[in-house]
């Protein structure tokens, strides 16, 4: 029976709700405030694992000029194995094509990624990856955090969550991008001028 005079109960769900919308304005202060890509990553992925303390290795996988997947920032909660580095190209995949998040409680388990020798092999046990996308919808790449202990599964809400930092971030790192190319640009254009 809800409501059976708990306050501790409520207080708790209302404190973790308000913690979580304090941390989601902090991101996007934050990321308002980067026109580096380089700055705006570390400051996405330091940003979650503060929220999502069960978070064991998490990823930013941007698209390059040549439209490949690459990892661009890696954070990991502790040690620096490089067997924890790699990450399953199958979840990575899923996602940039769909253009839908995924959450996996039991990625061992999953139907959809039993046939992904990568998710057993980095022994994750549980993810929650998004897309990043720019305003007009293009993909730019993904966040994936993940979870190698069975005990701390990731939640809907969790996804629900990260998605909301995902839109944030992507357009974070589009602004970044256009402002890194408008630079170049003009680098070009002044270097273009000194020569004539």
């Amino acid at each position: 029976v809800v409501g059976s005079g708990s306050k501790s109960g409520s207080l708790s769900i209302s404190s973790t709700a308000e913690a979580k919308l304090k941390a989601l304005i902090d991101i996007s202060r934050a990321l308002s405030r980067s026109v580096r890509v380089d700055s705006v990553l570390p400051t996405v992925l330091d940003s979650l694992f503060q929220l999502f303390i069960h978070a064991d290795r998490g990823f930013v996988i941007l698209r390059n000029e040549d439209g490949v997947l690459i990892p661009r920032h890696t954070k990991l909660r502790r040690g620096d194995d490089d067997r924890m580095i790699r990450l399953s190209k199958t979840i990575i995949n899923e996602v940039v094509e769909t253009k839908q998040a995924v959450l996996s409680t039991d990625a061992m388990d999953d139907q959809r990624f039993q046939l992904s020798e990568s998710i057993a092999d980095f022994r994750i046990r549980s993810f929650v990856c998004a897309p990043l996308l720019d305003a007009e919808q293009n993909v730019l790449g993904a966040i994936q955090l993940d979870s190698l202990d069975h005990r701390n599964r990731f939640r809907p809400e969790d996804l629900d969550l990260l998605v909301s930092v995902a839109g944030q971030a992507g357009i974070a790192i589009d602004n970044a991008q256009l402002h890194e190319e408008v630079v170049q640009m003009r680098v070009l254009e002044r270097d273009l001028e000194l020569a004539s």
